[in-house]
């Protein structure tokens, strides 16, 4: 299934534009850790908050490296 080329230049400009902070998160993890947005957004709100806190302890890692 795929999304209509409008939705796809409305994520895009999301992207772009950096102002979903969830967005970014979930292109953080494709990017990064190769999770697929479903595996994001299948989850409940509990695994949501703690993939957020994981992700941001993870950066602040990175910058003291």
């Amino acid at each position: 299934m795929r999304l209509p080329q409008a939705d796809h230049r409305r994520d895009k400009k999301r992207l772009e534009e950096g102002g979903d902070q969830e967005l970014d998160l979930v292109w953080y993890l494709f990017h990064h850790h190769h999770w697929t947005p479903e595996m994001y957004y299948g989850m409940e709100q509990g695994g949501r908050d703690l993939t957020w806190a994981l992700a941001l302890h993870e950066s602040e890692l990175r910058k003291q490296k």
